[in-house]
């Protein structure tokens, strides 16, 4: 993908989620080789004994190659906060489920992946950070997003968080006051 139109792909989408500023990175993954083949027609023509002419088609092909280098792109979006997300008391991330590749690398099933942590958020005081995954809440198993905000739900400003999260193959955990 060229600069200029992955530019163009983040300005529209800057414009669809009303984000003032992204930021973007390119990480190399690998290199895809391969071969195709593109059919060539041959006509051919000659002419029999009683002097008619005819003709034949034959098809060849022509092998190519090709080599494609494969890259990851990560875009953030910085999005204003809605004045009614700030009153609602929130404990500061955006997250998702675990993919396969957390459940391989976790060896677990359960938990939700930590994506972002808004700065002075409760979660940024309690140093959370992105790729953390929650575990459990006030002694409630996190299975997933739904789990997630199901705990979450019940929560109310000034409120007492215990979080249990792994890092790096480590169990931690975290005490806060959510605002």
């Amino acid at each position: 993908m060229t600069v200029s139109c992955l530019q163009n792909e983040i300005t529209y989408f800057c414009k669809q989620k009303g984000a003032r500023v992204a930021i973007y990175s390119k990480k190399y993954t690998d290199t895809r080789n391969g071969i195709y083949s593109v059919p060539l027609i041959n006509n051919h023509y000659y002419t029999d004994s009683n002097g008619y002419m005819h003709s034949y088609n034959t098809t060849s092909y022509i092998a190519n190659s090709y080599s494609v280098n494969r890259y990851n792109y990560d875009v953030y979006f910085f999005v204003p906060y809605n004045q009614s997300y700030i009153k609602v008391p929130k404990i500061g991330i955006e997250f998702r489920d675990l993919d396969s590749a957390d459940r391989i690398k976790l060896q677990r099933n359960t938990g939700i992946c930590v994506d972002v942590v808004y700065e002075n958020s409760p979660a940024f005081f309690a140093n959370l950070s992105r790729g953390d995954v929650i575990i459990e809440i006030n002694g409630e198993n996190i299975l997933n997003v739904d789990t997630y905000r199901s705990v979450t739900s019940k929560l109310s400003a000034d409120d007492s968080v215990e979080i249990k999260y792994i890092r790096n193959g480590k169990e931690e955990k975290a005490e806060f006051k959510i605002f």
